[in-house]
């Protein structure tokens, strides 16, 4: 913190130190009795620790996510921690969502070929199928500078 300001990391860490305390654990632990976390491939070890107090009473936490979508490395986002979900929550059950009703064929197509390329340990679905039959144009282009 630096002259009463707070930057999001600075809240994460806050309420992680405060859920550390068993009196701020139970209370809020206790508060819910389902968490449900979007976008968990880019959470990072605070938020983690945030979710693992936050579901202590009930252990009801369910996580929607793609491994291969991550894009906060640099807030250091592990998406390995989402593939081992299994590990940390025992008896979890894994809904994979393959199916896509927002993209054209083309498109389908070629995020597929950019998953078939990914180590077989970032991604959870390795395919995914259009539903939403479509046509579109996919182009690529490389640049020499900006």
């Amino acid at each position: 913190m630096f002259q009463n300001f707070l930057t999001f990391d600075d809240m994460l860490y806050s309420a992680a130190m405060i859920l550390r305390g068993q009196a701020a654990r139970k209370r809020w632990a206790h508060r819910w009795t389902h968490v449900m976390q979007d976008e968990v491939q880019d959470t990072n070890v605070v938020q983690d620790e945030i979710a693992e107090a936050l579901c202590s009473a009930h252990r009801n936490y369910m996580v929607v996510g793609d491994p291969a979508q991550a894009i906060f490395g640099f807030r250091g986002s592990r998406p390995e921690h989402m593939l081992k979900f299994h590990d940390t929550w025992p008896g979890a059950v894994t809904v994979v969502m393959d199916r896509n009703y927002r993209s054209g064929i083309e498109v389908i197509e070629v995020a597929n070929r950019v998953i078939s390329h990914m180590p077989e340990s970032t991604v959870i679905a390795k395919s995914m199928r259009c539903e939403k039959q479509t046509r579109a144009y996919v182009a690529c282009h490389s640049f020499d500078d900006e």
